[in-house]
């Protein structure tokens, strides 16, 4: 087998150039047939990439834990405002610090992976990650200080959302690939659960916080002492040597495009995740907002058994492409049905005598929730880890996508009330469901389907 797979590596390299030593010394970019020839000698290698073992399936579930726990302080906020004192202006500074530092976070975090490698700029994630969690938790007594530590916490989510998929998808096989980014996606959806089941527990916001560095604390643990570099960056390394900068490719530029409209879509669910809860306060007679808080919860939880379902069933079945489009499609149905219930009924509590339409709302958030978690979330995470194959910025063509999306999550979450308030909540979802549809006529032509894509 081993000399099988040496003589089809030699007939590769020799038909790529007729002198191969010379050709990558000098060459600007490898080119699709000398990555083609680098890919077959991957599998000559020693395996030491087993992925179906445990200690994968626990690295990706609890490296998604990391990003989905600290991303967001909704579950906690209203403990901190009372504890520190906060007014209206600083919790929104506060709530926005994390995403703004992880977007900036993201831009040099794809040079530092392309240039020293997937695992140490990885390492650098989870040590932001674990000094924000504990500073926030000990000495946060004001909320300049706590801004100051979401500050550091967000570099650590950016870095590790870019990262650890990325890090998952060149480290195992294709036909393991999806399940475990979808394990990840599973470990987000349950780091966004996690706060809320705690403060139901303890009520303690500090130590809340600084359960957040454990995740982080096995991911470096993993990392530094059990994982290796990954194969695909190594190789590329060693082809890119020299310091030659590559030109954004046609192909690359393509994928670039698609990957900036995958994450415009990441964020379907923003809307009616963060504020489905406060509508149906309003829409609902006798609902308090603990009610609301709760409508929240067992939406994370439908997310969670979206995740187990599509990870298992769905993902690994069927092409990427055609599961993500009828995906996007029901999305785009979901914001046409919010849109027609709010252009009858204006304001939500116009709804409170309407049991139907009430029924009719619910059922379409959670509807929005489970198909947006599929495609837009699992989806997203796994064909952007695949895209990117053949050129070795492969991380920072990466970061600009994830940048994207941490952009248009500050964008959209920053002027959705806003524009509730002076378009009207059916003109505000139907902008957002024409732009959704205008992506899928896009992505229609676009798309490609990355399944069998070989990345070791």
């Amino acid at each position: 087998m081993m000399d099988e797979c040496n003589q089809r590596f030699r007939d590769v390299e020799r038909s790529t150039s007729p002198v191969p030593r010379v050709t990558l010394q000098t060459t600007t970019s490898p080119s699709t047939e000398t990555l083609l020839a680098l890919s077959l000698s991957s599998n000559c290698e020693d395996n030491r990439y087993h992925a179906n073992s445990v200690k994968w399936i626990l690295f990706s579930v609890i490296g998604g834990i990391i990003y989905g726990h600290n991303v967001s302080l909704a579950a906690i906020l209203p403990y901190i405002e009372t504890t520190l004192k906060l007014s209206s202006t600083q919790q929104e500074i506060i709530s926005a610090t994390a995403t703004l530092s992880d977007a900036i976070s993201m831009l040099f975090a794809g040079v530092l992976a392309d240039t020293f490698g997937r695992r140490p700029t990885a390492n650098l994630a989870c040590v932001c990650s674990i000094f924000g969690a504990i500073g926030a938790s000990l000495f946060s007594l004001s909320a300049t200080t706590l801004i100051l530590w979401r500050l550091l916490s967000g570099i650590g989510n950016g870095i590790s959302i870019l990262l650890l998929p990325m890090y998952i998808s060149e480290c195992v096989d294709a036909a393991s690939r999806s399940r475990l980014l979808s394990c990840y996606q599973l470990g987000v959806s349950t780091g966004c659960t996690l706060p809320y089941i705690y403060m139901a527990i303890d009520q303690n916001w500090r130590r809340c916080l600084a359960f957040g560095s454990l995740p982080a604390v096995y991911i470096l643990l993993s990392l530094v002492y059990f994982l290796p570099e990954s194969l695909h960056w190594s190789r590329l390394a060693k082809v890119s040597s020299g310091g030659r900068s590559e030109s954004l490719t046609v192909a690359a530029a393509s994928e670039l495009v698609v990957g900036i409209l995958l994450a415009y879509v990441n964020n379907c669910i923003d809307a009616p995740l963060f504020y489905g809860p406060k509508i149906i306060a309003s829409a609902l007679p006798n609902y308090s907002q603990q009610n609301a808080n709760m409508f929240g919860l067992v939406s994370s939880l439908v997310g969670i058994f979206a995740v187990l379902f599509a990870g298992y069933s769905l993902v690994n079945q069927y092409p990427r492409r055609q599961l993500y489009l009828i995906c996007l499609f029901l999305v785009v149905c979901c914001f046409l049905v919010l849109t027609v219930i709010f252009t009858v009924y204006p304001k939500p509590a116009d709804l409170v005598q309407h049991r139907v339409a009430i029924f009719i709302l619910l059922v379409t958030i959670l509807m929005l929730n489970v198909v947006s978690t599929i495609g837009p979330g699992i989806l997203f995470v796994v064909i952007l880890s695949e895209l990117f194959h053949q050129t070795p910025k492969r991380a920072t063509y990466t970061s600009w996508c994830t940048f994207a999306m941490s952009f248009f999550s500050l964008v959209i979450n920053g002027t959705l009330l806003t524009l509730f308030d002076v378009f009207g909540v059916s003109i505000t979802w139907g902008f957002y469901g024409c732009t959704y549809a205008l992506c899928f006529a896009v992505l229609y032509r676009c798309l490609p389907d990355s399944k069998n894509r070989q990345l070791i």
